[in-house]
């Protein structure tokens, strides 16, 4: 591992966000400064968000965390689908050693903040190289809440959209069309 830590979180302000959100590619729903602020309105959560940056404070990507505040237990914090990366820097999560060095400042970050528990979902590795990264780190696996997710164009029709969805999927949103529901 580097001596050098490549890798901080600096708490950000919405115009910084709004700054750097529109650099970022294939940026999931759960990411975005609205899911957060959603959240927040309708089920208690406080939202933090922060800039990832690098050792020379250039900005390399978005982290949103959701804070829920537990008596005697502290602050727990949710990263769904997060840190994500700004156009230019996507090639970094595909390095191990850079994946490890930005779990560790999101690690360091949580302490800081007093957050005892932290759930996340990174938007980085495939869990087979993932897992084992952070293992060492600390963070154990929860097979309870498998995750799963995918892209959609939207820029094609509903029928071409709808053609490539699995069978199953066809068939439950035909059954929701009868009741009323799509």
């Amino acid at each position: 591992m580097s001596m050098i830590q490549r890798y901080h979180l600096v708490s950000i302000d919405h115009k910084t966000w709004n700054e750097h959100w529109p650099k970022i590619r294939q940026a999931p729903l759960l990411q975005s400064w609205e899911y957060g602020e959603v959240k927040s309105q309708t089920q208690h959560f406080r939202t933090q968000r922060f800039l990832l940056q690098n050792e020379t404070e250039e900005a390399v990507g978005l982290l949103q965390a959701l804070v829920y505040s537990l008596p005697v237990i502290g602050g727990v914090a949710r990263i769904n689908r997060g840190p994500v990366f700004l156009s230019d820097f996507l090639h970094i999560s595909l390095s191990r050693e850079c994946v490890r060095e930005i779990m560790t400042a999101i690690r360091e970050i949580a302490k800081r903040q007093r957050w005892h528990f932290l759930r996340i979902v990174p938007n980085l590795l495939n869990d087979e190289e993932l897992i084992p990264i952070l293992t060492e780190l600390g963070f154990r696996k929860r097979d309870r809440f498998p995750v799963s997710s995918g892209v959609i164009d939207l820029s094609r029709s509903v029928e071409q959209i709808r053609a490539g969805f699995h069978g199953k999927w066809r068939n439950i949103l035909t059954s929701l069309r009868k009741w009323g529901l799509s």
